[in-house]
């Protein structure tokens, strides 16, 4: 997901969350994890939610922020930190974002019965059909048709 950032005479200029986010976690000393990056209101200032480590100190957490700030900083910046505590039951399968969702759950038992019931030739032509519909929308939807038939024809077509 891209977060807006600041707009000029030449367009917006949006910003990777996930890239904000990997950023901060390659700072972060084992145990700590970035889970949330946002835009503050004035489109300056990065929240980051970090995750504490199940044994942790007051020093090191400061180290941590400062570490992080400096980061932020570099990039032109200010940063706040919001910390949040990891249950022990956070690491398991179902308690995952994927594992909470039913439409997740609900395409794996499809696929299963798809495997049973069409056999490798039905499964093929579904996902002939799904992927010409995904195309077929993708390039209703784009903006500007004429780079999307470019881009694909470079990624096909070298």
């Amino acid at each position: 997901m891209y977060l807006f950032w600041k707009t000029s005479e030449k367009g917006r200029l949006n910003i990777s969350r996930d890239g904000l986010r990997n950023f901060a976690n390659h700072r972060l000393p084992d145990g700590y994890k970035c889970r949330d990056i946002s835009l503050d209101a004035d489109e300056s200032e990065i929240m980051a939610v970090v995750t504490l480590p199940q044994t942790r100190n007051s020093i090191e957490m400061a180290m941590v922020e400062e570490n992080l700030k400096e980061g932020f900083t570099s990039l032109g910046f200010r940063s706040k930190f919001a910390w949040a505590e990891v249950s022990r039951d956070e690491h398991s399968c179902l308690s995952m974002s994927w594992g909470k969702n039913p439409w997740i759950w609900g395409g794996i038992v499809a696929t299963i019965a798809a495997m049973y019931l069409l056999g490798p030739v039905g499964i093929l032509w579904v996902l002939i059909f799904g992927a010409a519909g995904y195309l077929i929308s993708r390039f209703c939807l784009v903006p500007d048709k004429s780079k999307f038939i470019k881009d694909l024809k470079e990624r096909f077509w070298r």
